[in-house]
């Protein structure tokens, strides 16, 4: 019996994304995520679940720098916490805003705007 010759045709977790962009993502060097992307080497584990972060958008974007997620809550760049629950009472509280006062409602998301 011959040796089976290794099959390429194989769904890369990495397909439809550029080398350059797997490894700027997952701090790779280009060579490295084009052997990973054609499947001439396997991946160390701690490449994958890194990808898969951002692949399954799990990762916030750059515009959330500063920001860090520990034991359940956002903590902003100044130190303060927000809980999931804060979050949804802000919501709220911006609707309930939207009714009343449709204005200011609008002047003050130019203003948190302005802020980001």
């Amino acid at each position: 019996m011959g040796r089976r010759a290794k099959s390429r045709d194989f769904l890369s977790p990495f397909s439809g994304y550029s080398a350059e962009f797997i490894a700027q993502v997952c701090g790779i060097s280009v060579g490295s995520a084009h052997h990973f992307k054609s499947g001439r080497r396997k991946p160390p584990t701690p490449v994958l679940r890194l990808f898969r972060l951002y692949r399954d958008q799990k990762v916030l974007g750059p515009e959330w720098s500063g920001f860090r997620a520990v034991r359940g809550k956002i903590w902003c760049p100044d130190g303060r916490p927000i809980s999931r629950s804060d979050l949804e009472h802000f919501s709220l509280v911006f609707q309930i805003l939207a009714e009343k006062d449709n204005a200011l409602y609008h002047e003050m998301l130019d203003q948190f705007s302005k802020e980001a």
